[in-house]
Formats: C-alpha cells, sequence, structure tokens
C-alpha cells in the first residue's frame, strides 16, 4: 500500500522494511463508453481487448509502471513519476 504525503509531512511507507516512495497515476475513463460500445459491438469490444492487452503487456512494462485495475471503461496505472505518467499517456494516446 501507498500512502500519500501531506504538504507538510514527509512520504510514508506501508511498512517498516519498505522504504519510503512517491509514485504518479495514470487513470483512463472512456467518454461515452456505453454508447460506443453499442454502436460498434463486438468490433468495440475486441479492440478495447486488444489496446488493455497492449497497456499491460507492453506500454506498462516499458514504463516501469505497475498495472493496478481496471474497472469496465476503464484503468489505474501507478508510475515512478509525474513525467513518466505524462510520457505513458502521450504514448497510449499514439
Amino acid at each position: 500500500m501507498i500512502v500519500a504525503p501531506t504538504p507538510d509531512a514527509p512520504a510514508q511507507s506501508a511498512s517498516p522494511e519498505e522504504p519510503p516512495r512517491r509514485r504518479a497515476v495514470v487513470v483512463a475513463d472512456i467518454s461515452e463508453s456505453t454508447r460506443f460500445f453499442e454502436s460498434y459491438a463486438e468490433d468495440a469490444v475486441r479492440r478495447w481487448c486488444a489496446f488493455m492487452d497492449w497497456l499491460v503487456d507492453t506500454l506498462a512494462p516499458a514504463h516501469d509502471a505497475d498495472f493496478v485495475k481496471s474497472r469496465g471503461d476503464g484503468f489505474l496505472i501507478s508510475v515512478a513519476s509525474e513525467a513518466d505518467a505524462v510520457d505513458m499517456s502521450i504514448a497510449a494516446l499514439e
């Protein structure tokens, strides 16, 4: 577990053995996903699954990111820094 630091406190770790660390997150959600999936049915599902496979298997490891979870039409990924979050987000859009 990662505990976010408050503005006046240092980063904390989940356990005494784990060194303190900060992480950034990448969160995405498809706008109007219901309409998208209803309009394109099987093709939309196939494309989304292929994108998620690429994201988890190729893009996240290339950016030293940790895939946290996916729920329906969105996902959450943890990366080492804000710059890495931006770089990975741009790569996902390309």
